[in-house]
């Protein structure tokens, strides 16, 4: 038996809306065996941060659980390779339960309306044999009816806020050039920095505005009386020259036509991540091509903190000072939005940082005993 994988869907020419019942945007979210399973307390992290995080839009988003297949290893293998997903007899016991408490959980919030629980609006896709991080996520995005397509992976949680609606709003605006939104990283807060020392300067990406023209304003305004030219409008954004996995917001038709087209230049493997691949045609393209031409193609961005666009680049600073949640490579203003979390099962609940919101595994149990039902999950 299958599940309803779509709650909500949105013509690929609507307007986010913070208190409309149209919502653009699908979360794909992948998981897969790791060493803190049959524990939940990692997804529940991860989901409840973007409801804590990313603003009234979340709590309205369906979002589609990937979750990956696996190996067996041989039966005297003592340890699981979670990267490689081979895993013991032991773990595969241990992700099925996690997978039963996660399909619990799902369950729980419809039958008792919690319209603040994530997984309300959240269904499963199973997949019985090991893909791989590419793989899939291309299979969740088959299931993708919006526009918009946020990835996230399960070790990958909100640390600070951020206007979902708002980064919906401007990649609709500007559809005909802006296709991947990424949220500040330790990694990606310092990107223009590092290109320009891998580079020796050949690769200075500098941050824009994505401020519309004001007769764009006035024509979007009479046609769906949905922008208002405020100064809340609009995104400061810095050009990636390089391909990031962790959590971002992209056009739907972007990755299904262009990462994973027929056509594309470069080929996945299942030990690998998408990142791998697409950096490695990606940034030669941009050193020959220029960043004006060869960049539009690929169309990514990383948020940037507003006013960025009028401070000058610093010429260096030490990386080394940058294991803070504040980095400060621009004097202070450098918050990163998403973080990761690379729980373990002894003190993992005392991790979490939106503990307090927290199913309890023995609580998730219990409701499954009291509400014994066939499985939901869509296996595939």
């Amino acid at each position: 038996p299958g599940i309803e994988l779509m709650r909500m869907a949105a013509p690929e020419g609507e307007m986010c809306r913070d208190d409309g019942d149209v919502c653009p945007l699908t979360v794909v979210l992948t998981t897969s065996p790791c060493v803190s399973h049959p524990s939940t307390y990692l997804m529940q992290n991860t989901m409840l941060s973007l409801t804590a995080h990313c603003g009234p839009l979340a709590r309205r988003v369906p979002i589609i659980i990937v979750c990956d297949g696996y190996a067996l290893r041989d039966a005297d293998a003592e340890k699981s390779v979670f990267r490689q997903a081979k895993v013991t007899r032991e773990d595969a016991e241990r992700y099925a339960r996690y997978l039963n408490r996660l399909e619990v959980l799902c369950a729980r919030a419809r039958d008792l309306e919690l319209d603040d629980s994530p997984f309300r609006n959240a269904s499963m896709l199973v997949l019985r044999e090991h893909h791989g991080f590419p793989y899939a996520l291309r299979r969740g995005l088959q299931l993708v009816k919006t526009p918009l397509v946020m990835v996230l992976q399960h070790d990958r949680s909100f640390t600070n806020d951020v206007d979902l609606a708002r980064v919906c709003r401007e990649m609709q605006r500007c559809c005909s050039w802006l296709y991947y939104v990424g949220f500040p990283t330790k990694s990606t807060i310092r990107h223009d920095l590092v290109m320009r020392g891998q580079t020796n300067g050949a690769l200075v990406p500098t941050p824009l505005r994505t401020q519309p023209a004001r007769d764009t304003c006035a024509a979007l305004d009479a046609k769906r009386g949905t922008y208002t030219d405020s100064s809340e409008d609009g995104l400061t954004l810095l050009p990636l020259c390089r391909f990031f996995d962790s959590t971002h917001v992209a056009r739907t038709a972007w990755y299904t036509n262009f990462i994973f087209g027929r056509n594309a230049p470069w080929a996945f493997v299942r030990r690998g991540f998408v990142e791998e691949k697409v950096t490695e045609v990606m940034t030669p393209e941009l050193l020959s091509g220029g960043l004006d031409e060869a960049h539009k193609p690929y169309g990514m961005y990383v948020l940037w903190p507003d006013g960025a666009a009028d401070r000058p680049v610093p010429l260096s600073y030490d990386a080394r000072e940058h294991d803070a949640p504040m980095a400060e490579p621009y004097g202070g203003m450098w918050p990163t939005v998403v973080g990761h979390v690379n729980g373990h099962r002894d003190g993992l609940e005392r991790k979490m940082q939106h503990q307090v919101s927290f199913v309890l595994d023995a609580e998730i149990d219990a409701y499954d005993a009291a509400t014994r039902r066939e499985p939901a999950q869509l296996v595939m």
